[in-house]
């Protein structure tokens, strides 16, 4: 969270070196995140720390729920089209039983990202209330993830659980609506589809999995 809050904390500062040209817009942005993954058989290895662990076995299809929120930038070239990019923070949590072997109780893996966007974008219009549409690229540089093992008679076990470094490439579609609020602030609701490409590399790692969200972003135009 600290590389996080750090990187942000960049990333908005060195906006002002645009501000003078009258096509950028900056929005805060929050987009709940339903993930859909297929596990073939995977093991996980969480990090020990000197504490008795014991591996994570995932198979089959798993849904988890989770949320991306930062900053992001658009800059608009032309009145229909801009490009935007920005930094958000990604969290989502699978939930596994315990191997049977190892007894009763839940494995909840929380898996954290720095997330890239860089998407193209099309507003039909310049009415109020316009069609909007997204096709781009989402990256994704993994945190360690963090693991709570929940035993009935132990408690709450935390351990770590290593990830690749990435970066993760995504692809992704939205379509949604542009409403303009005032001739400053505009409202942004965009649901979006992506799919997961995985890494260079890392096709022994890589889930097939792909996501569903719904972007909203409240944009301030300079």
């Amino acid at each position: 969270m600290r590389r996080f809050a750090l990187l942000l904390t960049v990333f908005v500062c060195s906006l002002r070196i645009v501000y003078g040209q009258g096509r950028v817009s900056v929005a805060a942005t929050v987009a709940p995140t339903y993930v859909n993954t297929t596990y073939f058989n995977r093991y996980f290895y969480p990090e020990s720390d000197g504490q008795l662990v014991e591996p994570i076995q995932i198979n089959g299809v798993r849904g988890t729920a989770g949320f991306s929120a930062g900053a992001t930038v658009h800059y608009n070239w032309v009145p229909a089209w801009s490009v935007s990019s920005g930094i958000w923070y990604d969290q989502h949590t699978t939930r596994q039983e315990r191997m049977a072997v190892a007894g009763e109780g839940m494995n909840n893996i929380r898996q954290r990202a720095i997330r890239v966007p860089l998407l193209l974008n099309f507003r039909s219009s310049d009415k109020r209330l316009s069609p909007y549409f997204s096709f781009g690229w989402l990256f994704d540089f993994p945190f360690t993830a963090r693991v709570l093992v929940d035993r009935p008679d132990q408690g709450t076990q935390r351990l770590r659980l290593l990830t690749n470094k990435g970066p993760v490439f995504h692809v992704l579609a939205g379509a949604g609506i542009h409403y303009r609020l005032t001739p400053r602030y505009s409202l942004l609701l965009q649901p979006t589809a992506s799919y997961n490409l995985g890494s260079f590399g890392g096709y022994a790692s890589h889930n097939d999995a792909y996501a569903f969200s719904l972007q909203t972003q409240l944009v301030y135009s300079f």
